[in-house]
């Protein structure tokens, strides 16, 4: 056990790599970045029985330059309301595909702050 622990210790000393903040690593200008997303929706308010239906989608985005981008997505998901007093009187369930769009600028504060 002590053995064990004395390896672990060891191997994590020697693996670690100190990275700067004020490094850039990665520089997106021009890139595109894919991505999934998949979930389990449980609707709680209609009938006193929860309803589980799987939610999905795709997303997108594109970096113009190093601060700004935009990001899309495609979901689907399933959804519904019911009237808490009379049932019969108001109910919906639907399905749904929801196609958000987002202009995005990442505006970096702690460059500002540093002094050269």
């Amino acid at each position: 056990m002590k053995n064990k622990i004395l390896i672990l210790v060891v191997l994590s000393l020697l693996s670690n790599k100190i990275i700067s903040q004020t490094r850039e690593i990665v520089n997106p200008d021009g890139k595109w970045f894919f991505g999934a997303e998949i979930g389990l929706n449980t609707i709680t308010s209609i009938h006193t029985n929860h309803t589980n239906s799987i939610q999905g989608g795709i997303l997108a985005e594109y970096y113009f330059e190093k601060h700004f981008s935009i990001s899309g997505r495609i979901k689907y998901f399933e959804s519904g309301v019911s009237n808490k007093y009379d049932s019969a009187k108001g109910l919906f369930e639907g399905k749904v595909i929801s196609i958000p769009l987002n202009v995005i600028w990442k505006y970096r504060i702690i460059n500002n702050f540093m002094v050269t």
